[in-house]
Parts: structure tokens; C-alpha cells; sequence
């Protein structure tokens, strides 16, 4: 056996086993460096390895110096021998016997990393593939996203025209009937007073249904009033930002009072662009533009169901005695035609609105109630 100690010296650091089997398949000799084969050598290599018996008969047939067989990532589970080998054989010629030697490199570590490397490589792939495909949808979506703010654009500039030519061709007819309504005032014909009164409160609503295309076409968001855009929204919060512009547009002495009820809630789901419109105009029409003008704004609920709610707005206007002293006296007829435009931007979204007066309390009283949707997370204003 010396030919064999030689051949392992020579080769061992490159085989994990060598193991040399006789014609009968028992083992003769092993460098037993993975796992022992002293207790076995007393029956064939194929009573405890299976592998062996399946191909013994054809490893027999081996000639020697023929090229070796070779069988790649052989797994077993055996107490003895667990993990992923490789397995050669080949004929040897030592002392004069042939034999067989049974190569065995241990791979397990390695074929373990090259699982887990394979996995994760396709896992890889999944992802680039998903990545790829969400990248088309984003794609996709940004070119329309671009060809909407194009046609937005273009809308938009189309509005700004519409409403300037409609501005430029009211305001010098509404400029005439105001000063022909100033210049019959003088003339104090009683007789003419009805008449005087009902031209200039058409003059009143031709201006401010000009003033409402100004505010459309310099202020509001072209997608919003096109798309009509819902969303959550703080109802104080957008309240608050109406006022604000309202006092910046009117003048901040005028007084006005607001108060909400516990049960309105904090935030509301709805286009707020179009409620903020419709209380800008309520304010703008319900006051008399003097400085005794003084304005109370009650928020409450008309209606509360699972998911939908209807909003109550009230704006009294006081008829304050200093008023009625300096030419400003109250005219239903007036107010309702200044309140024609808004009453139609109210009914387009569903809701009412209704005037009525209370000569005790010397007030008139707006009152509309507009439809909106409760977000799952509604809470009260406190």
C-alpha cells in the first residue's frame, strides 16, 4: 500500500476522502478525514451507502489510466456522510490488485452559498421585473399627467380671455347705468324712486357679478374648478381664510361675528375651492358697503348621517340705525337680485338657500346649507 500513501500525499489537498475499494466493494484503505470507515470495513461500501450498489457493476468495468467518473452535487442525508459532494471514481493498479478509488470532495458549504447566492439572484430579477414594470406605470402616468397640465394651460389661458372679455364688455355699460342712476337720485322725483332703486340695484349686481369673474380669473385653480376636485379639508381653517381675504378686499372695519355649534365637525371632505367661492360671495352680497356694515356668521349642522353631512351657513346682516341714517335703508328686492349668482353656484352643488328677515332683531339672515362627505376620522371643532 505504500503506491497509496504516495498517491495521497500527493493528492489530498485537493480530495476532502479518498477511500480505495477491492472488487467486492469493501473498503481497503481511507485517509478518513470527512468520516471513519474502521467500523465498517468488515461489509461492502454499498450496505451502508446506497450510491455505491446502483453503480458498482459499471465501475468494475473501469479500465485503469481511463479518464474518471465523475458525479456532481450529490446530496445525502446519511448520519455519516450529510451534505453536497462530489464524487469520482476511477480504476487504480497498486501491488499488482486493481482497485477502485473513490474520490470525495466535500462541497457543502459551497453548493449552500451557491443556493442561496441563486436565490437571491432570482429574487433579484423579481424585483428588476417589478421594478421595470412600475417604472412603465410611472412613466405612463407622467406623460399624461403632462398632456393634463397642457390642456390645463391651455383651458386656462382660454378662461382668462373669456372672462376678461366679458369684464371689458360689461363694465362700461354698468359704469353708465351707475352714474345715470347717481344723476336721477338728485333730482329727490318720488315719483321716480321705485324706478331709481331697481336700476341701481342692477347696476349693484352687474358689479359684483364683474367682481366675481375678476376673483374667478385671478384667483381660483383652473384643475380645481374644472376637475372639481375633492379632498379633506379644516373647515374653521378655510372659513378663517375666507374672512381674511374677504376684510383685505372690503376693509377691515367692518365687524364680524362667528360662532360654531359643538357638533360641526373639524374637518370635512368635499371641493373646498368651491365652498370657499360660495362664501366669499355670500359675504361679498350680504353686506352694505359702509363703514356701519356689521356681519354675524353661525356654522352648524343640518344634516349628519354615517358618511354624509350637510352644512348650515347663516350670515345675518345687521341693520344697524346709523345706516338707515346715511342713505343706506334695507331692499329685499335689491339683495336677492346681488344673491342670483351665488343661489346658482350653491344649486349646482346640490344645496338651498333662502333669505328671511327678523324685524325684532333687526337683522336679514342668508341661509344656505351645502352638501359634503365626513372623512372616517371626523372629529368636532372645540
Amino acid at each position: 500500500m505504500q503506491k497509496l500513501q504516495q498517491f495521497k500525499t500527493q493528492h489530498l489537498s485537493k480530495f476532502s476522502q479518498l477511500i480505495l475499494l477491492n472488487n467486492r466493494g469493501h473498503v481497503v484503505a481511507s485517509c478518513d478525514s470527512i468520516f471513519s470507515t474502521v467500523a465498517l470495513r468488515d461489509k461492502p461500501a454499498s450496505d451502508w451507502f446506497p450510491f455505491i450498489e446502483s453503480i458498482f457493476d459499471s465501475l468494475l468495468s473501469i479500465e485503469v489510466d481511463h479518464p474518471e467518473v465523475r458525479f456532481s452535487k450529490v446530496e445525502t442525508h446519511l448520519d455519516i456522510l450529510p451534505g453536497s459532494y462530489d464524487y469520482t471514481f476511477t480504476s487504480v493498479h497498486l501491488d499488482g490488485e486493481n482497485y477502485i478509488l473513490w474520490s470525495i470532495y466535500d462541497y457543502t458549504d459551497l453548493y449552500d452559498d451557491f443556493k442561496k447566492f441563486q436565490q437571491r439572484r432570482n429574487e433579484l430579477e423579481i424585483h428588476r421585473q417589478k421594478l421595470e414594470e412600475r417604472n412603465k406605470k410611472l412613466k405612463h402616468q407622467t406623460d399624461i399627467l403632462a398632456q393634463k397640465n397642457l390642456l390645463l394651460e391651455n383651458l386656462n389661458s382660454i378662461q382668462n380671455d373669456y372672462f376678461g372679455r366679458i369684464k371689458n364688455a360689461l363694465q362700461s355699460p354698468v359704469n353708465a347705468l351707475d352714474g345715470l342712476t347717481f344723476i336721477l337720485s338728485q333730482k329727490n322725483n318720488s315719483e321716480d324712486s321705485d324706478y331709481i332703486s331697481a336700476l341701481r340695484a342692477t347696476a349693484e349686481h352687474l358689479q359684483s357679478v364683474i367682481a366675481e369673474f375678476e376673483g374667478m380669473s385671478a384667483n381660483d385653480n383652473t384643475s380645481e374648478l374644472l376637475e372639481g376636485e375633492k379632498k379633506e379639508f379644516n373647515l374653521r381653517s378655510l372659513i378663517d381664510s375666507v374672512i381674511e381675504l374677504f376684510r383685505e378686499n372690503i376693509g377691515d372695519t367692518i365687524k364680524i361675528d362667528i360662532d360654531y355649534t359643538d357638533d360641526v365637525p373639524a374637518i370635512l371632505y368635499g371641493n373646498p375651492l368651491s365652498l370657499k367661492r360660495v362664501i366669499y360671495s355670500l359675504l361679498l352680497n350680504s353686506h352694505k358697503n359702509d363703514q356701519y356694515s356689521r356681519l354675524g356668521i353661525a356654522i352648524s349642522s343640518a344634516e349628519r348621517k354615517s358618511s354624509t353631512y350637510k352644512l348650515q351657513i347663516d350670515i345675518y346682516e345687521y341693520l344697524l340705525q346709523e345706516s338707515r341714517l346715511n342713505g343706506n335703508p334695507f331692499n329685499m328686492t335689491e339683495l336677492i337680485l346681488r344673491l342670483s349668482v351665488v343661489k346658482k353656484m350653491i344649486e349646482l352643488q346640490g344645496g338651498s338657500i333662502a333669505v328671511s328677515s327678523d324685524p325684532a332683531k333687526q337683522t336679514i339672515t342668508i341661509s344656505c346649507q351645502i352638501p359634503l362627505l365626513l372623512p372616517t376620522s371626523a372629529t368636532s371643532i372645540q
